[in-house]
């Protein structure tokens, strides 16, 4: 997919949505669309809605009203079109897993549920997806031995392994030093060339150097392109004053 191509072809449509935890309006009337060969960035304070955004569109949670649409011919596996690396890996480093079975674990689906018999195409999947990542060299690696950068490249192959359409990544860089960080975003830069991106971040200034857009969320939303997001903006969206800090590459 290109970049440049001027038709925009929807990955996911959020329309009207709301939603409430038996008290107060989380989402209120949230209309977004992340355009295919996008590279798009989720802002907003905590407590602004963003993982609860996240959890509607990968079908975890269902909104109070509205719906989100994911672009597939076959709407019975809409959820494929979909990888999802998650803030807080849930599972113990010193689980004795390689690097390669992790990956693999990206293709799992209903036919897996007897065993973990892959087939040599998933198996050609996860190798293309740590070859891409740059972690192939490191596939015999045990999951405990590995830096958090080569942990974070692991859990995106695993998520790339599926051969989606969209990768959705929240707080990828949470946990992990600045020149760490800077690797991961120049990587995502290039998977961006052939998959879409939506990455939920609270680093403003350091993101505006990958993005292609960015949605502004606090209860409501609001979409910019990068050229149009300003200092005011985003202090009307947090509530306070926000420095908005460029990182230069080492």
């Amino acid at each position: 997919m290109s970049n440049n191509n001027h038709t925009i072809v929807p990955i996911i449509t959020v329309k009207n949505v709301n939603f409430a935890y038996d008290g107060p309006v989380i989402l209120e009337n949230i209309n977004f669309t992340l355009k295919k060969g996008s590279f798009t960035a989720l802002i907003g304070p905590n407590g602004g809605g963003k993982s609860t955004l996240l959890k509607i569109i990968l079908g975890l949670l269902k909104p109070t009203s509205g719906g989100v649409t994911i672009y597939q011919q076959n709407k019975e596996k809409s959820h494929l079109a979909l990888g999802y690396v998650s803030q807080y890996p849930q599972f113990s480093r010193n689980y004795p897993i390689s690097v390669e079975e992790t990956v693999l674990m990206g293709c799992l689906h209903k036919s897996h549920l007897f065993g973990f018999n892959y087939s040599s195409t998933e198996k050609q999947y996860a190798a293309k997806a740590m070859q891409d990542t740059g972690i192939f060299e490191l596939r015999h690696t045990q999951l405990g031995k590995l830096s958090g950068g080569q942990l974070q490249r692991v859990l995106i192959a695993r998520a790339l392994a599926s051969q989606p359409e969209c990768l959705i990544l929240d707080e990828p860089t949470a946990n992990i030093d600045l020149r760490t960080e800077e690797n991961i975003f120049d990587l995502l830069k290039t998977l961006n060339k052939t998959i879409t991106i939506l990455v939920v971040s609270h680093d403003i200034g350091f993101i505006s150097q990958y993005v292609t857009d960015i949605a502004c969320l606090n209860r409501t939303l609001i979409d910019h392109t990068v050229q149009n997001l300003n200092k005011e903006m985003i202090e009307q969206l947090y509530h306070e004053p926000v420095k908005l800090i460029q990182h230069t590459h080492f």
